[in-house]
């Protein structure tokens, strides 16, 4: 059911945490109307290894899963 009620839907760094982008953009764009946009934004990767470099746990070549709050 198209909804259609929104002109904008502003998202900010909270995609890189979502596992199923397929079901975030489908609702995304069923609450748009039609010509209206979306705007998100995603953390940088490196912004993240450089915070773990300069905390002194991290090295490029290892991968691990890590968690935010």
């Amino acid at each position: 059911m198209k909804v259609a009620t929104f002109d904008m839907v502003v998202s900010a760094l909270v995609n890189g945490h979502v596992e199923d982008w397929r079901t975030r953009l489908l609702e995304f764009f069923r609450v748009l109307r039609p010509g209206g946009r979306l705007v998100f934004s995603v953390e940088h990767l490196s912004s993240t290894f450089v915070e773990r470099i300069y905390n002194g746990d991290g090295n490029y070549f290892e991968t691990d899963l890590v968690g935010m709050e």
